[in-house]
């Protein structure tokens, strides 16, 4: 330990006994807890709905979609590039997308426009998570032949149970003759439910088979290709590989959610934007201390020049002074946060309403992150005592030892 540092330990220890700079040390090091604190927590909770939000999302939907945009993919053939060329891709599975309206055989409302997938059961449960949403019968025994799957808020709102029958009403033909389009109807068995806990996806998605697509539109074919990567693969490279190779229109699963993806993130940096501010008017009152410890310490100070020690090194004695104070103000506000996170991860506290793509508060707590969060804290307390011990230079060692030594 060097003279510097033992020296503002030593300080540091003895204002606990001066009951004035007792009071202040007290408050700064609550105050710096609180900043840090907070700012943990709250990071730790945006980082927690990002991930959430990003994990379902992303498991409802394929890493990367590959669309022809109308016409038929030679799914075999882009299959075998796939394998060939592209190691990063562990999955592939085709699918099409046609619009629908889901009919109660019971009533008469035609209102209840829906997207109809058609997908490779067994395939599709490898690229994405929808399996996982299945209430009762798994992805592949629920779209047997003539089968359908809806979302648990589709079939609450028509009144449907597994098993019932409901009718799919569709174009007959994909091209427009003398502007009408003539309707056809097609009854199917409901074979199952999911359940995503997205409302749009709930209330709007069907999945059909792809034997079944082809009863309904005969002359569509695949159009679409679900693709999922190793997890340390970058996907917006992938995709960028991908439309590079094929020169189809090729995407992420972040493309559909953008404004949502960008909004997560936004929020995350705003806000601790804002608590680094909060924690910088914290480490303001550091400077109070050590304004009162000079002033205190005057005495010292100029005996301590008299010996020959440098001005330079008495300022580096109130910086330690301040680091110390901000390390131990974050330190326990760190902790704080830590073991405020783990409760709320472990227990179920704070419930969310329907809006939000998670039922309770999430929190998602990283050592990186608190770490940088702790080196900020004394960064800045770094800077407002180097501001602070500046002071020492404008004493006036001559009236000090006249008077006061």
């Amino acid at each position: 330990m060097s003279l510097e540092s033992f020296l503002a330990f030593k300080y540091l220890l003895g204002s606990t006994y001066e009951k004035s700079i007792s009071t202040m040390v007290w408050i700064t090091i609550i105050a710096l807890a609180i900043a840090s604190g907070s700012l943990a927590l709250v990071v730790s909770v945006m980082r927690g709905f990002e991930h959430e939000t990003h994990a379902k999302l992303q498991g409802i939907h394929a890493h990367i979609i590959m669309r022809s945009n109308g016409a038929a993919l030679n799914t075999t053939a882009i299959q075998e590039i796939i394998t060939k060329e592209f190691p990063a891709i562990v999955a592939v599975s085709p699918n099409s997308i046609k619009q629908v309206i889901i009919k109660n055989p019971e009533s008469n409302d035609i209102s209840q426009a829906v997207i109809l997938k058609a997908v490779d059961p067994q395939r599709e449960i490898q690229t994405t998570t929808i399996n996982e949403k299945m209430i009762g019968n798994s992805l592949p025994a629920a779209l047997a032949h003539n089968h359908i799957v809806i979302g648990k808020s589709l079939a609450d709102a028509n009144g449907v149970t597994v098993g019932q029958t409901i009718t799919l009403v569709y174009p007959a033909s994909t091209t427009m003759q003398r502007k009408k389009v003539s309707l056809e109807t097609h009854e199917v068995i409901v074979g199952g439910i999911f359940k995503t806990g997205i409302e749009e996806f709930d209330a709007g998605m069907t999945f059909c088979s792809i034997e079944l697509f082809d009863t309904l539109f005969p002359d569509t074919g695949v159009t679409q290709l679900n693709i999922k990567v190793n997890p340390d693969a970058s996907l917006d490279t992938v995709a960028h590989q991908l439309h590079t190779r094929f020169g189809i229109q090729t995407y992420t699963w972040k493309t559909l959610y953008a404004p949502l993806v960008a909004a997560l993130k936004l929020e995350k940096y705003a806000m601790f934007l804002i608590l680094t501010l909060i924690a910088l008017v914290a480490c303001m009152s550091i400077a109070s201390v050590l304004f009162m410890q000079i002033i205190q310490k005057r005495g010292d100070i100029a005996m301590l020049l008299t010996m020959g020690m440098k001005t330079n090194s008495i300022i580096k004695v109130f910086r330690y002074m301040g680091v110390y104070l901000a390390a131990i103000g974050g330190l326990i506000g760190l902790t704080l946060a830590a073991i405020i996170g783990w409760l709320l991860k472990r227990f179920i506290i704070i419930d969310l309403p329907d809006t939000y793509y998670v039922s309770h508060l999430p929190v998602k707590m990283e050592l990186s992150l608190f770490i940088i969060i702790f080196l900020v804290i004394i960064m800045l307390a770094w800077i407002i005592t180097h501001l602070a011990a500046q002071h020492i230079r404008r004493l006036s060692i001559t009236n000090v030892l006249r008077y006061e030594a």
